[in-house]
């Protein structure tokens, strides 16, 4: 090409010959049959370089230059990840790329004055010339673009220019709300060419234009074209695409509070989703392009649909830099912000392996560019409902209380996939995997959205509908969103790894989750028809999803809370299938939250329920491995394999985290507790004496001793914990084979900071400073009660325990002589108190005198 010889002398050769290579090898993979990824790979590495260069360094040149076809341009790199497009744009018009000549930047400024007394004098005619208008703005549009304009922009900002500005866009637009056409429509053109080129760099014009009310009539006209069923023409895209690009987009990084406050005042937010949705409507391309040209026009409409994205997220990014909330977006834009959602699913199937199929007999390739401008408008409402659902409660709840945007979001989640129309030449695998990838992170964010709705308390309400428990119709309690939830699980329990759809178990679970925060809710979802559980048990196996395990687990945390559910999750197999699935063990680590769902559930099946803790302490009558995966902690020739207790044991010593250490150590508790009482009418086993006098053997250890123990010393900020801690080691004490570790818990160094047994104090013992706290130092300062923190219940218990673990053993009375040491003055000095709490000193004076009488 002759071009190619051309002389830059500024930066912008660089970018120019750099385009003209990429666009030669493009054309030679064309003329060759070459593989394209080979010779266009240079051009995906640089894309981001000439982004941030048309756009940071030479974008006040090109964009706002005469020739239309190159802002057009601008902005398909913008909103698109394809750079050949444009690259081949600069070749086709280098003559129009020279920067102006000294003497030609000379005579613009010598003109300037010219046109804008022909502008100053047009404003005050009541019918002005718009044609002779437009020329003069384009002529001073073109002088305020040149690098060396900045004082002339000054000057200009201070005239009546400003004012005229909106003199002519009454004169051309008579009514707000109505779109421009003929003379008008290029002097509307033209005169926001000049308004974007007085922003340049500029914050003072910037004030000025927002002062003389050129946004508010901005705003009116692209409500006029954002109207649904108008036929655009290229002129019309043009005039759009410029009032987004050169105005929005200059203003919006001057936006202070007050103007960002208005903007969203005048449905700014809904107006440029209106108008993405019409101009450019997700995969309408593919039913007037065949082949991989894109029309001039669709390369405007791709890359308007591009701006009015970023002005979106410019206005959410404010937000986040000034550390101020999400902007109000109100309701009114959820149908359009979900449009892109609802073409995506409309030709989805349930399984993923049915994806592309196609009836169109086409084999031509789709333009790349609209395929990217498709998936990145898909990405770009799905980011923007997941940050909305997150910080508006207002969005929360117009999602819950709409049963058709609901529906949208189910079929989005359930039924996405591709476009069945996309289609490329040589590379269809690869190129599948990549959309597939691509849609399922929309989908990620759109169950993300779906959750965060569920979690809101007053979305409770229009998500479940309470008239189906109370005598309504049984056939769906919970309402058709709730049927919903429970018809993904319940279709994926037992599938093919190629049928399976973890992301429907995930959302399903995870929601319905948030919503069962109410026992009726609870105990509806469990009991018929619903019958949730057995379909849940299936998901707790160790090669399930660990994300899976999360949703499930966590659900089945909620369920196991009402008295009611204990024993259906219990006969279920529930603490069983938890023991097998592996999630406590050392490899599950670092799934903590799943971890600690799992004990959640133990806990809340072992509470009061005898049955439950069986199934717990006892290993299954089946096991038989060869190897114990988990060491178990009692040392019985008949009775040492490990159970479901024995793994949650273990990782309460294991892990770091205090509130998992804490919350395993209350199953142990609520274990302990069961086990000394009766077993209540509903549970569907018979209790033997003999199973109880096992499972209470099982845990007279040194490792339950030890976590007890560990409570009580880490829990000094927590007296409920205090008194559950205090009371298991009582009732474990109280029997002959496991008052032993009891005594010896007294005495043994806690893993636990000093600072946390004496609240920060220094503790003495002997003249020394206490650097390895024990059981009796933490039993010690609870009877003290020097902060008077301590409830008199819960120093009475402590009184108990010592009266109530005894032990013949000669390890066991060495420590407690010790403790007897310890312990007399601190009980002494309460009886002798005359400000104490009478339950207090009678347990001190009982215990005293027990003692002597040893």
């Amino acid at each position: 090409m002759e071009e190619r010889s051309l002389s830059f002398t500024s930066s912008w050769s660089v970018v120019v010959d750099f385009c003209y290579v990429l666009s030669h090898n493009r054309a030679g993979a064309r003329q060759t049959g070459n593989n394209m990824g080979t010779l266009l790979r240079p051009a995906v590495r640089a894309r981001s370089y000439l982004y941030a260069y048309f756009f940071q360094v030479g974008r006040d040149w090109l964009v706002y230059g005469s020739d239309r076809r190159l802002i057009a341009q601008c902005g398909s790199i913008a909103s698109s990840h394809h750079g050949l497009t444009f690259a081949n744009s600069l070749i086709l018009l280098p003559h129009q790329l020279q920067p102006p000549s000294d003497a030609m930047a000379d005579a613009n400024v010598e003109n300037v004055e010219e046109h804008l007394q022909a502008i100053f004098s047009q404003s005050k005619n009541d019918t002005p010339d718009l044609k002779q208008a437009g020329d003069a703005f384009q002529a001073i549009a073109n002088t305020l673009r040149l690098p060396t304009a900045a004082p002339t922009r000054d000057e200009l900002g201070k005239s009546e220019l400003p004012e005229a500005l909106v003199s002519f866009w009454k004169s051309a637009i008579p009514d707000t709300n109505s779109r421009p056409t003929g003379a008008a429509r290029t002097c509307i053109l033209e005169l926001l060419r000049v308004a974007a080129n007085l922003c340049n760099d500029n914050d003072p014009n910037r004030q000025r234009l927002l002062d003389v009310g050129l946004l508010q009539l901005l705003l009116p006209m692209l409500s006029a074209y954002s109207q649904e069923g108008i036929e655009l023409e290229l002129e019309d895209l043009k005039v759009t695409k410029t009032s987004l690009g050169a105005v929005f987009m200059r203003l919006v990084r001057f936006i202070i509070d007050t103007l960002r406050t208005k903007l969203i005042e005048m449905d700014a937010p809904l107006i440029v989703l209106k108008l993405s949705n019409e101009i450019y409507e997700v995969g309408s391309w593919t039913k007037t392009i065949s082949g991989d040209e894109e029309p001039e026009s669709w390369t405007w409409r791709s890359g308007l649909s591009g701006w009015t994205r970023r002005l979106l997220e410019s206005l959410l990014e404010l937000g986040r830099v000034r550390s101020e909330p999400t902007p109000k977006f109100g309701p009114s834009v959820l149908p359009y912000l979900l449009k892109p959602l609802d073409i995506f699913s409309s030709q989805g199937s349930r399984t993923p392996t049915a994806t592309h199929n196609s009836t169109s007999k086409s084999t031509e390739a789709s333009p790349p560019d609209l395929i990217a401008a498709d998936l990145e408008a898909l990405e770009a409402s799905c980011t923007l409902l997941e940050s909305l659902a997150l910080d508006s409660e207002v969005i929360r709840l117009a999602i819950a209380s709409d049963a058709n945007l609901l529906r949208i979001i189910l079929r989005f989640i359930e039924f996405a996939q591709p476009l069945p129309e996309w289609r490329t030449n040589g590379s269809t695998g690869k190129d599948n995997a990549k959309w597939d990838k691509k849609v399922g992170l929309c989908k990620g964010a759109v169950i993300k959205a779906l959750v965060t709705v569920a979690g809101e308390d007053r979305a409770i309400s229009s998500l479940w509908d309470d008239t189906k428990l109370d005598g309504g119709n049984q056939a769906a309690p919970g309402g058709w969103f709730v049927a919903a939830m429970l018809t993904w699980i319940k279709q994926y329990r037992n599938v093919d790894p190629s049928d399976a759809r973890d992301d429907l178990v995930i959302c399903a679970t995870l929601t319905l989750g948030n919503l069962a925060r109410r026992d009726d809710y609870c105990v509806a979802l469990v009991a018929p028809p619903s019958s949730i559980v057995p379909d849940l048990v299936p998901f707790i196996t160790p090669v399930t999803d660990m994300k899976v395990k999360h949703g499930v687990l966590g659900l089945l945390k909620h369920l196991a809370q009402p008295v009611p559910n204990k024993m259906v999750l219990g006969d279920a197999g529930v603490l069983e299938a938890l023991s097998a699935s592996g999630v406590w063990d050392s490899e599950s680590d670092r799934a903590e939250a799943v971890q600690a769902s799992a004990v959640g559930i133990a806990k809340h099946l072992c509470l009061s329920n005898v049955s439950n803790t069986l199934r717990l302490v006892l290993p299954p009558p089946t096991a038989q491995p060869a190897t114990p995966a988990v060491a178990s902690p009692v040392i019985d020739d008949d009775d040492d394999e490990p159970s479901g207790m024995d793994q949650v044991i273990n990782l309460s010593q294991r892990s770091d985290t205090v509130a998992l250490k804490s919350e395993a150590a209350r199953v142990l508790v609520n274990a302990v507790k069961s086990l000394w009482s009766p077993a209540g009418p509903e549970e569907s086993i018979a209790v033997s004496a003999g199973q109880r006098k096992r499972a209470i053997r099982r845990l007279s250890n040194r490792q339950s001793t030890r976590a007890l123990a560990e409570l009580v010393g880490r829990s000094r900020k927590y007296p409920v914990l205090l008194n559950e801690g205090i009371v298991a080691l009582t009732l474990l004490g109280s029997q002959h084979h496991g008052a032993p570790y009891v005594i010896s818990a007294y005495d043994r160094a806690l893993d636990v900071p000093m600072a946390v047994v004496t609240g920060n104090k220094s503790s003495v013992e002997e003249g020394g400073t206490l650097q390895h706290p024990k059981l009796i130092d933490m039993l010690s300062i609870i009877l003290k009660n020097e902060d008077k923190v301590f409830p008199p219940q819960l120093r009475a218990n402590v009184c108990t325990l010592f009266a109530s673990v005894s032990s013949l053993d000669a390890p066991a009375l060495r420590i407690i002589e010790k403790v007897k040491r310890t312990i007399k003055p601190i009980l002494s000095d309460i009886v002798a108190a005359d400000k104490e709490e009478p339950v207090v000193q009678t347990a001190a004076k009982k215990i005293l005198d027990t003692w002597a009488e040893s």
